[in-house]
């Protein structure tokens, strides 16, 4: 079993008291954490899900490997539209946050994919991604699978974000399709909650660590809904319950689906990263690649 949090949206600038949106995003990331290390003490990875800084300066990425250093776990970082890949594969170097092309964990093949572009607010995923990521589930086939990736693959029924989502989806989902192991797809971007199913698969959009935008409208409006992060529990048999929790206190019902094609448990192979909470094994595939997608 893993148990894994979602952080998105970040926005973290280089000045520590730095503002945005009313707030310093490194203080609610700071808060963010302390509630985690007080409702997952055992929390065996974190995953960053795009945005992890509003301009992409290098310091701000100092600065998130410094706020992040007391989480004693892994945690996993991709890029979103406001970041620079190149500096993030070279700052991240693992001291916690890490940039890598997958990581198997307890059994689950824990895929993350670039979905950035230059210069655009939206997302593509390239053709050599979408090769790397069918490869990584023909390999895998006999593990459950979470795919992590920063723009929205499915709409949320909000006009001028959906206009700003994945611009390719049906080329992703026809890859997710022929592999039927894959349950769950991650992803940050819109700044709320979602939970959809499309198929077999399930599709989960976290809040921000910063702000949140009211959903269902044709043009960005901000709410006032509090800084959040969303948890995961992935189970051995493929069935992965989660749920959303914010600085307010506000909590979005947690729940666990009962998966058609299950997946027999599989032990850790590979290459052993170790966290101090877990005795298990992970097997981490780095990224080596600097480019957006």
């Amino acid at each position: 079993m893993v148990q894994l949090i979602q952080l998105s949206d970040t926005h973290l600038m280089a000045q520590e008291d730095g503002i945005l949106y009313d707030r310093e995003p490194c203080a609610t990331l700071e808060q963010i954490m302390e509630r985690v290390r007080e409702r997952f003490p055992r929390v065996r990875m974190a995953v960053l899900t795009g945005d992890l800084t509003q301009d992409g300066e290098p310091e701000a990425y100092r600065l998130l490997e410094r706020t992040l250093a007391p989480f004693r776990c892994p945690v996993y970082a991709l890029p979103g539209n406001h970041d620079d890949p190149d500096m993030m594969a070279k700052e991240l170097t693992g001291s916690p946050v890490r940039v890598a092309r997958s990581v198997i964990m307890s059994g689950w093949n824990i895929i993350f994919l670039n979905s950035a572009v230059p210069g655009e607010p939206g997302g593509h995923l390239t053709e050599d991604e979408l090769n790397r990521l069918d490869e990584l589930l023909k390999e895998r086939g006999d593990m459950p699978a979470l795919i992590a990736l920063h723009h929205h693959p499915v709409p949320i029924d909000s006009a001028w974000m959906d206009a700003i989502a994945l611009d390719n989806p049906e080329d992703f989902f026809t890859v997710i399709d022929r592999h039927l192991h894959v349950k769950g797809v991650i992803f940050g971007h819109v700044h709320q909650s979602v939970d959809q199913d499309r198929g077999p698969v399930r599709f989960l959009g976290a809040p921000s660590t910063l702000s949140q935008f009211q959903p269902r409208t044709d043009e960005p409006v901000p709410s006032d809904v509090a800084p959040g992060y969303r948890w995961l529990t992935l189970h051995p048999d493929g069935r992965i319950e989660t749920g959303v929790e914010y600085l307010d206190g506000e909590e979005e019902q947690s729940n666990q689906r009962e998966m058609k094609d299950k997946v027999p448990q599989q032990e850790p192979t590979g290459d052993a990263t170790s966290d101090e909470s877990s005795k298990e094994n992970d097997s981490v595939q780095n990224s080596t690649r600097g480019e957006s997608a």
